[in-house]
C-alpha cells in the first residue's frame, strides 16, 4: 500500500507524538555529540529514554483501543535489562580492583581470589552504572515503538527524520574531509580514526548501515513518480538520494567486510524498489496517483525506465559486494577486518594475541564476567608483551567484550527480548519484505560487531534497537 492510499496521515494521538519525537531525539543527540562519548551526551540520552516509559504508560490513558495488558509486556520486556543493571550494582559493591600505596605511589591490585560470584574491576563503578543505564534506555525507547504505534506512516515518519539527519552528518562528513585535505587549512581531529561527528570510522559505518536500509524503506512505502520535476519532488527519490550518500560514506571509511555487507545490503534494497516497479499493469495501477489510475493503468510502458535504473543499482551494488570481497579473500586476513588507511590498524597477529590473553580471565568468570566497563583495567594485568604498553580499551570485537564484562549470563540477557520477538514474528507468519530488508541490516551490523566495537557508540546502539523494534512492528501494523 502506498503513503497516498492511507486514511489517516498523521498521528492519532499524543502519546504517537511524543513517540516520533522522542525516538528522533534519542538518535539526533548521540550523533551531534561525538556518537555518545561525551558526558553530557549520556546524561541527556538517559534522560530522553526515561520519557519512554512514562508514554506507555500515558498511551493507555488517551487511546481507549489500546491492547490489554500492554504497559505489563512492555516492562516485561525491560526485565532482562533491569536484571542487568540489577547484576551491575551488585558487582559494585564488591569490587575486585583495589588501589594500594607503595612508596608513595599509588598501585592498583586485582584481586582473583574475590569470593563474590558477581563483581566489578570498572575504575569507575559510576562509569560502569551509566553504561548499563544507556542500554536501559535504548531499549526502553525502541520498545514503545512497538508498543505504542499500530501505524507504518508513525514508522515511517521516524525513519525518514532520522535517515535524513544521517543524510547531513554524511554530508558533513564529506565536507570536513575534503577541507582537511588542504593542507592551508588546519582542521582539529575529532579523533584518530573519525568520520563526521564520530570518533571510529568504523562505527560511523554502522550507523550509516542501519539508515541507509531504514531509507530504502521509506522508498518501497511511497510511489514512484514519472514525469522529471514530480520524480525530483517526491519522498521516493528523497529517500533514494539519501540512501546512496549514505552508501557512498561507508565507501570513504570502511573495511573491505564492511562494504561489502554495506552493498550487499544495498542490492537488497534496490531489488526491492525494482520488484515494485515491475513494468505491469498491476504495478501501473498502484503507482499512478487515483485521479489518473484508469488511464495510466494502460501503458505501464511508462514504468520501463525507473524499473531499469533500479535493476541496474541493484546489480552493480551485487556484482561490487562480491568483487571487494573476492579481491580480498586471497590477500592477508586482517586486510578483509581492517581499512589500511587508518593508523590504528590491528592486524590478525594482534587480534590472536588479544584472543590469547583474554582466554584465561574470562575462564576465571564465565557466568558473570568481571563486570561492565573492566576490559580495560582487568586486560592490562593479562596484556603480553607482545601488544605493547599501551592501554587496550576494548578487544577490537563487542562479541568477546561482553562475555569478558558480562559473561554467558550478561550476553544471554542481552538477547533475551530480540529473540523472544524474532520467535513471535516467525510463528505469527506477518512477513513484509520491508521487514526482511531491516533484518538483512541488523544481521550485517552484528557480524560487524564480532570483528569491530560497533556498539561501542550510543549512536549505532539507539538506531540498532529502533530499526530492530520497527522491523517487528512493521510486519504487523494494523495501520498501513
Amino acid at each position: 500500500m502506498r503513503d497516498e492510499d492511507v486514511v489517516i496521515k498523521t498521528e492519532r494521538h499524543g502519546s504517537e507524538r511524543l513517540l516520533v519525537w522522542n525516538v528522533v531525539a534519542m538518535v539526533l543527540v548521540p550523533s551531534l555529540l561525538f556518537s555518545g562519548h561525551s558526558a553530557l551526551s549520556v546524561g541527556l540520552f538517559i534522560a530522553l529514554g526515561i520519557l519512554a516509559p512514562i508514554n506507555v504508560v500515558v498511551y493507555k490513558r488517551v487511546w481507549l483501543d489500546a491492547p490489554r495488558f500492554n504497559t505489563q509486556k512492555y516492562f516485561l520486556a525491560l526485565v532482562p535489562y533491569l536484571i542487568s543493571l540489577g547484576i551491575v550494582c551488585v558487582g559494585v559493591a564488591s569490587p575486585s580492583v583495589t588501589v594500594e600505596m607503595m612508596d608513595g605511589m599509588e598501585y592498583f591490585v586485582l584481586n582473583t581470589d574475590n569470593p563474590s560470584l558477581i563483581t566489578s574491576s570498572a575504575i569507575s563503578g559510576t562509569h560502569a552504572i551509566l553504561g548499563e543505564l544507556e542500554i536501559l534506555a535504548a531499549a526502553a525507547g525502541a520498545l514503545s515503538i512497538y508498543f505504542i504505534t499500530e501505524s507504518r506512516f508513525v514508522m515511517m515518519k521516524i525513519f525518514m527524520i532520522c535517515a535524513i539527519i544521517a543524510g547531513f552528518l554524511a554530508l558533513f562528513g564529506f565536507a570536513y574531509a575534503f577541507v582537511n585535505s588542504i593542507d592551508i587549512l588546519e582542521m582539529p581531529a575529532l579523533g584518530r580514526n573519525f568520520f563526521s561527528t564520530f570518533p571510529e570510522s568504523s562505527q560511523w559505518t554502522a550507523f550509516a548501515l542501519l539508515w541507509m536500509a531504514a531509507s530504502f524503506v521509506v522508498a518501497s512505502y511511497t510511489s514512484q513518480r514519472f514525469s522529471p520535476m514530480t520524480i525530483l519532488l517526491s519522498a521516493r527519490f528523497a529517500a533514494t538520494v539519501v540512501a546512496l550518500l549514505l552508501l557512498g560514506s561507508v565507501f570513504c571509511c570502511a573495511t573491505p567486510l564492511e562494504k561489502a555487507l554495506s552493498l550487499g545490503v544495498a542490492a537488497f534494497g534496490f531489488a526491492i524498489l525494482a520488484a515494485d516497479v515491475l513494468p505491469t499493469k498491476s504495478s501501473m495501477r498502484r503507482h499512478a496517483p487515483e485521479s489518473k489510475r484508469v488511464r495510466m493503468a494502460k501503458s505501464p510502458s511508462i514504468m520501463i525506465a525507473p524499473f531499469a535504473v533500479y535493476a541496474i543499482l541493484a546489480a552493480s551494488a551485487a556484482v561490487g559486494a562480491a568483487a571487494v570481497w573476492l579481491c580480498n579473500l586471497s590477500g592477508p586476513s586482517e586486510e578483509i577486518l581492517a581499512n589500511a588507511q587508518h593508523s590504528s590498524v590491528i592486524t590478525a597477529q594482534e587480534r590472536m594475541a588479544i584472543l590469547s590473553d583474554i582466554k584465561e580471565p574470562m575462564e576465571m568468570r564465565p557466568l558473570f564476567g568481571w563486570g561492565s566497563e573492566s576490559f580495560p583495567t582487568v586486560f592490562s594485568f593479562y596484556q603480553g608483551v607482545d601488544l605493547g604498553e599501551g592501554v587496550w580499551f576494548t578487544p577490537k570485537s563487542d562479541l568477546m567484550e561482553k562475555l569478558f564484562e558480562n559473561g554467558i549470563v550478561g550476553l544471554a540477557l542481552s538477547f533475551a527480548t530480540p529473540l523472544c520477538f524474532l520467535l513471535l514474528w516467525i510463528f505469527r507468519r506477518q512477513y513484509s519484505i520491508q521487514s526482511v530488508l531491516l533484518f538483512a541490516a541488523l544481521a550485517a551490523v552484528l557480524a560487524m560487531s564480532v570483528f569491530g566495537s560497533p556498539f561501542a557508540s550510543t549512536s549505532v546502539l539507539i538506531s540498532f534497537w529502533v530499526v530492530m523494534m520497527t522491523a517487528f512492528r512493521w510486519a504487523n501494523a494494523e495501520v498501513r
